[in-house]
């Protein structure tokens, strides 16, 4: 539900918005059933009844978890509706014949619904913050824009409604509520039957939302660096705290979006601050495979009903682990693999790492085998030895920097560090041999 608010939070000019439950089942190429309700914050159902440039929209949109990071979307535009919203029918009947002209420009019909099932948390993300980032009602709900995103992003995997009707039965003062069914079709000609919908909505009274929290601290785009000296410490998040004008008790909800796992970690608080272990950073990094998060964060008040997100947020948090993991010696060619290829993941991450221990291995053996040349009783013997563990070493460090140069690569600093360290001291050596 907290997503709702910061959905529409820009249209808050002339326009009525709604909250409530949207429902339906479905059956097809895809079947199961769609529950969007204001019981918890991983799903919401609204809309919105806007005016501008003498034309009406009546938009209702919901979303359902499906699973662990996958969510259910069911999106309705009707154009030149009326403002305010009265009962009405919207029916529609597209022919095979007209479905090439939607793959070209879905939005241009006046009346559109698109059901997107299994969509995956960061498009549901990206598809929310479209909205949100806007600042002009024109911009938010300009159909160009909206257009262009959809068809780039979603049209594919997206079930786009070609029979069928929405009809509001009723609307007043406290509700909104209707029904529809649809027949939705997806490029490949695939069809998906929405029955029984239902939904109802009733309006959200702004002047009564929870004042936005200010963020304090840390600060936005701060880098905060875990080592050995402070990895039993703690790091504390700090926001202003809220009322309600209602004078209704409110909570907070610190919202921590991971953005290089893909995870949401959401914690609902009844103070204004919370202090986070190092620790479980650490483990949490270790558990995710990576030494560094990104973090998104924002805190939302919540008053039971609405919510509303912070007046300034939200703030960027990098957090570094690398150095601590390192202390740990638990990710040691891990941590090397990533400094080196940020963008080094699965079989690719695995394959480094493990020339990363095989490299080890072989200067291991090198170094052991100079080392034991000390007991060569001849110079030239020893002086043998040493240059052919120089001039092996010089061409492995050369190869290192000369790949990175020619390959576009990030250069990996430790491995041409001991390289060129250990083929500088076995000339040194063999020049000091008398």
């Amino acid at each position: 539900m907290k997503f709702l608010i910061s959905l529409f939070s820009s249209f808050l000019l002339s326009q009525t918005l709604y909250q409530g439950s949207l429902e339906f089942s479905y059956n097809g190429s895809e079947t199961g059933a769609f529950s969007s309700n204001l019981e918890d914050t991983t799903n919401f159902a609204g809309a919105l009844n806007v005016t501008f440039n003498d034309s009406s929209s009546f938009m209702m949109m919901g979303i359902a978890p499906r699973d662990e990071n996958a969510f259910d979307l069911f999106l309705t535009i009707l154009q030149d509706s009326t403002f305010p919203m009265q009962p009405r029918i919207w029916s529609w009947d597209i022919s095979i014949a007209d479905l090439a002209n939607i793959i070209e420009d879905p939005l241009n019909l006046s009346t559109l619904s698109v059901f997107i099932p299994d969509l995956d948390s960061s498009f549901a993300n990206q598809w929310l913050t479209f909205f949100t980032d806007s600042s002009l009602v024109t911009d938010s709900l300009s159909l160009d824009s909206l257009s262009s995103f959809f068809v780039e992003n979603l049209l594919d995997d997206s079930y786009i409604a070609t029979q069928g009707y929405i009809e509001i039965d009723s609307i007043g003062n406290q509700a909104v509520v209707g029904n529809f069914n649809l027949t939705m079709w997806k490029p490949l000609f695939s069809f998906t039957n929405i029955n029984n919908g239902n939904f109802n909505f009733i309006p959200v009274n702004t002047e009564n939302l929870p004042n936005p929290v200010t963020l304090i601290g840390p600060a936005d785009e701060t880098v905060l660096t875990i080592d050995g000296d402070n990895a039993d410490g703690q790091t504390g998040i700090f926001w202003t705290s809220s009322t309600d004008p209602d004078d209704t008790p409110v909570e907070y909800i610190l919202d921590l979006i991971v953005e290089n796992t893909g995870d949401t970690l959401d914690t609902v608080l009844t103070s204004s601050y919370i202090f986070l272990e190092h620790q479980e950073f650490l483990d949490y990094m270790v558990d995710s495979e990576v030494t560094h998060l990104d973090i998104v964060w924002d805190v939302y008040t919540f008053d039971g009903f609405d919510s509303v997100k912070s007046s300034n947020g939200p703030w960027s948090l990098t957090i570094d682990g690398g150095w601590a993991l390192d202390v740990d010696n638990s990710t040691i060619p891990e941590f090397f693999v990533l400094k080196s290829y940020p963008s080094a993941e699965g079989l690719a991450l695995e394959i480094g790492i493990t020339n990363r221990y095989v490299m080890s291995g072989m200067l291991f053996i090198t170094v052991c085998i100079a080392f034991q040349s000390r007991i060569v009783e001849k110079v030239d013997d020893q002086k043998a030895i040493l240059l052919g563990v120089a001039v092996g070493y010089s061409v492995l460090c050369a190869i290192i920097i000369s790949t990175a140069a020619s390959r576009g690569l990030p250069l990996s600093v430790p491995p041409m560090i001991a390289t060129g360290a250990i083929a500088a001291l076995s000339f040194w050596s063999r020049w000091k041999l008398k």
